[in-house]
């Protein structure tokens, strides 16, 4: 039984082309166009035709064919020996991926051929070709910091840095959103710093809520430096993805895959 890992990306637009939006849900749609394709790295790259799952979701598959040449044996009957020949080769394989469009957030899938960042980079090229501007940023973990903290002595500095979301605020984000919203803010960016020989909290309510805000919304990012013993350590958000996995039953058509994967969706956030 073949199991593929699930990843998770917030998909962003360019706030300069919002004017021109109808909403996220027929905008994406009308932009995920199977008679577009793109090419990189000798890879041709086009969407499946897209499906509305229901009023709040939408799928559709994406993948490539690559041609070129691979060897062969073969064995020829007048030289009565085995020999190479050059042939020409196809390769065609694809990911399924469902879009939650309230949240703005997808679930896909990556495995075999296919790697994160390549399926990255060519859904957010035939998303910019079909008019659909957007920053396509994977999920991260929140659960990092606080695992990173536990190999420390102290933390002496957290630096959070959180943008005012698209379309809105985790549940639990706290006192970020107030900083925000009270100062009619784009950008947060706020350092905090330990005192001698103390320690910073990790568990601190507007931590916890920054970190939901970045994991969630896929914008923004934390960092934060540590002592153990005489030496520095240093962790970043980002450093790990928020992931998943379906294992595919033999046989299993895409719209069971794609709700799963919406499944995934609410599951993850």
């Amino acid at each position: 039984m073949p199991r593929r890992t699930v990843l998770f990306a917030k998909i962003t637009r360019d706030p300069q082309q919002r004017m021109f939006d109808q909403d996220f849900h027929t905008d994406i749609l009308r932009a995920i166009n199977p008679r577009l394709v793109t090419t990189r790295y000798g890879r041709t790259w086009r969407f499946s035709r897209p499906v509305d799952l229901d009023a709040d979701h939408i799928a559709a598959k994406l993948g490539f064919t690559h041609e070129g040449d691979e060897e062969r044996i073969e064995y020829d009957e007048e030289a009565e020996d085995f020999v190479v020949t050059a042939a020409r080769a196809r390769e065609t394989v694809y990911s399924h991926f469902a879009i939650d469009t309230t949240a703005e957030v997808m679930a896909f899938e990556i495995g075999g051929a296919i790697e994160r960042q390549s399926f990255l980079g060519a859904f957010n090229r035939l998303l910019r070709d079909g008019n659909f501007p957007a920053d396509v940023d994977v999920l991260t973990d929140p659960a990092g910091l606080r695992q990173w903290a536990d190999t420390v002595d102290r933390v002496v500095t957290i630096r959070a840095v959180v943008h005012h979301p698209n379309p809105g605020w985790a549940a639990d984000v706290g006192a970020v959103k107030e900083v925000i919203e009270q100062a009619d803010a784009e950008v947060a960016d706020v350092t905090v710093k330990a005192s001698q020989d103390a320690g910073l909290n990790v568990e601190a309510n507007w931590v916890n809520g920054a970190l939901q805000q970045i994991s969630t919304e896929g914008q923004g990012r934390m960092s934060a430096t540590g002592r153990r013993g005489e030496r520095e350590s240093r962790w970043v958000s980002g450093q790990r993805v928020r992931m998943d996995s379906i294992d595919e039953e033999p046989g299993e058509t895409a719209d069971s895959i794609w709700r799963r994967l919406v499944e995934k969706i609410r599951e993850a956030l």
